[in-house]
């Protein structure tokens, strides 16, 4: 392979020529770039051994070029964009309440969505290949689930029914996938908040968010993870959760709060101690209802700590 880079100065000539030879210094391949407004100074030549000398090379060139009946024609400049699945360099507007933005799947599924968050070759490939790489990845997790989640808390029966779904979720995304969102969750470490937008609901995966760690990532998605959502410029959702979940709680969204456990005396105990109240809507609360205001308490706590 002989590449030779050409720069004219002062003429509408050639930017690049690329040459290719085969056995013998006979060329096959000639790529002419022309540019009317291109100026430069340097010529650049690398040789293969048992090749005609650059000067040569670059004389028999020059002729060729003379010869080109096309030679004094002007190409018209193109522009090549290059846009991204995850917007970068532009600021995408924002399609979900408090300015998270969603970035479409393709196949959509809670599999997907870690696959598009850990695996370059999946977010960058074609449709076909992120299905192979979805069932390669089915298969692989299918013997983690039997291996590694132990006890009746997994439910593996529909954990595994749920992560064979995934393999048509391009067809037939399934919207609902409690146990195999917290299997995922569980098996490669991470936290994800799911987005119903169209009914006002958040969900948690793990389900109780005052148990999450600080040292695993938090992910956004919309519901049947169709969607990945992220803070502008791709910033992670765990960055100020609690302040978009207390903003959506007072834009009358429902958040699946975790239930507080203890008896009433130690739940209102702690609520004391903390300056929590079960909020003026309720006349009468019941445990319940302390119950309920607590685990919210601690949860929103133990979320504002994240960054």
């Amino acid at each position: 392979m002989l590449l030779l880079m050409v720069c004219a100065k002062n003429e509408p000539t050639y930017q690049t020529l690329m040459v290719c030879a085969k056995n013998e210094p006979t060329y096959q391949t000639l790529m002419v770039c022309a540019k009317n407004e291109f100026q430069a100074k340097a010529v650049t030549i690398y040789t293969c051994k048992g090749m005609q000398s650059p000067k040569v090379v670059l004389a028999q060139l020059q002729a060729w070029v003379k010869e080109n009946p096309n030679r004094k024609r002007e190409v018209i400049p193109i522009e090549i964009c290059t846009v991204s699945d995850t917007q970068e360099g532009e600021d995408a507007p924002a399609t979900v309440a408090g300015g998270w933005i969603p970035t479409p799947l393709e196949p959509p599924g809670p599999l997907a969505l870690y696959l598009w968050k850990t695996n370059p070759e999946f977010r960058g490939g074609s449709p076909p290949v992120r299905r192979t790489i979805l069932r390669d990845a089915i298969l692989s997790i299918t013997v983690r689930v039997e291996a590694e989640l132990r006890g009746v808390k997994w439910h593996r029966k529909k954990v595994l029914e749920q992560l064979a779904a995934q393999q048509t979720s391009a067809v037939s995304p399934p919207m609902d996938t409690p146990e195999l969102d917290t299997a995922l969750c569980a098996l490669f470490g991470y936290q994800k908040v799911a987005v119903d937008e169209a009914n006002k609901k958040v969900e948690f995966f793990p389900a109780d968010p005052r148990k999450w760690s600080s040292e695993f990532p938090v992910w956004g998605a919309t519901t049947g993870s169709r969607a990945a959502l992220h803070r502008p410029g791709e910033e992670p959702v765990g960055r100020g959760l609690a302040i978009w979940l207390g903003d959506r709680e007072r834009d009358g969204w429902k958040v699946n709060w975790p239930i507080s456990d203890g008896t009433l005396e130690d739940i209102k105990k702690k609520m004391l101690e903390h300056g929590t109240g079960v909020g003026p809507s309720l006349d009468k609360p019941k445990k319940a209802d302390y119950a309920a205001a607590w685990g919210r308490a601690e949860a929103l706590r133990h979320l504002g700590n994240f960054n």
